[in-house]
């Protein structure tokens, strides 16, 4: 789910100058709903279609910075789990549910395997920049996660639903 607007180009510059900073690969800003997603290429494709058709806009809201061990997760916002996060995410399991159970919402903003030190001194760099973004998701992306994050491939792209006023 990626941000849009003045939102997305704030945060792609976060991502941008500290993937320059500290050496690491540059992404899009996004949230994932569903990782690790497998099978025939067609039919995931006809299955993300019909999920992404059905899907309302939800707003995404991120909280404190948080860090960790995990390559993908190094340095990142949480994601408030509002109802309407974790009822997105299950549904998305439903569709594809070969996929794990336990579901974190967060915008990574750097990848890499850093020390302790090193993603503290980037959570105290980002200091409350990203707190309390708030953004709706206009659309929703496939993508093929295969090889290096240079490689990874958009596969579809969905605008989203608005919800009704």
């Amino acid at each position: 789910m990626p941000a849009r607007g003045k939102t997305n180009e704030k945060l792609k510059r976060i991502i941008t100058n500290l993937s320059r900073k500290y050496d690491s690969p540059v992404f899009d800003p996004h949230v994932t709903l569903l990782g690790g997603i497998v099978g025939e290429e067609k039919k995931v494709i006809k299955d993300f279609e019909e999920f992404a058709n059905e899907f309302k806009n939800i707003n995404i809201s991120l909280s404190r910075l948080a860090d960790s061990e995990a390559y993908f997760k190094c340095v990142f916002a949480n994601v408030k789990k509002t109802n309407a996060v974790m009822s997105a995410n299950k549904k998305c399991r439903s569709v594809f549910p070969s996929v794990g159970n336990s579901y974190m919402p967060h915008l990574s903003l750097i990848y890499g395997c850093y020390t302790k030190k090193t993603r503290n001194d980037i959570k105290k760099q980002l200091g409350n920049e990203v707190n309390a973004l708030l953004f709706p998701v206009g659309s929703l992306c496939l993508y093929d996660t295969s090889g290096e994050i240079a490689y990874w491939k958009n596969i579809k792209s969905i605008e989203v639903k608005k919800l009704d006023r």
